[in-house]
């Protein structure tokens, strides 16, 4: 009983967030301004604690906009439709919807120890890309 409680509550938090996250990269498509300006009100904040703009003004924060979000699309699509079948399914107590949830989680957490293998075997190729972009 407990661990249902526990699995709609952690899952509506999951839903919401996906949400969110869902509306920021549908906002950042359809009006990259908005996004744009938000941004640059909150580097103009970060500037006034860092006071060192080097970093953030060499960044293209237009073109980050408008090229991550169909990154957060997809993100926050996946995020929106694991927390909809852990919540429900467990409100419902479906096997059939746990079942999917845990096959999902399960791939998820095989795709990051793939990716954490191959960063770890490709190390030095990685810190080349990234002492190259800084």
């Amino acid at each position: 009983m407990i661990s249902a409680i526990l699995l709609i509550v952690l899952n509506i938090t999951f839903f919401l967030g996906g949400g969110a996250v869902l509306a920021v990269g549908l906002l950042a498509l359809v009006k990259p301004e908005l996004i744009f300006k938000l941004v640059s009100l909150l580097t103009d904040q970060l500037d006034m604690v860092v006071n060192d703009s080097s970093v953030l003004n060499d960044l293209d924060l237009n073109g980050l906009i408008r090229n991550n979000g169909i990154i957060l699309v997809v993100v926050g699509a996946v995020i929106f439709t694991l927390g909809f079948l852990g919540c429900f399914g467990a409100m419902r107590k479906s096997s059939l919807l746990l079942n999917l949830y845990a096959y999902i989680i399960l791939g998820i957490l095989c795709l990051e120890v793939g990716l954490a293998v191959y960063a770890y075997m490709d190390s030095d190729k990685i810190e080349a890309q990234i002492q190259r972009y800084t």
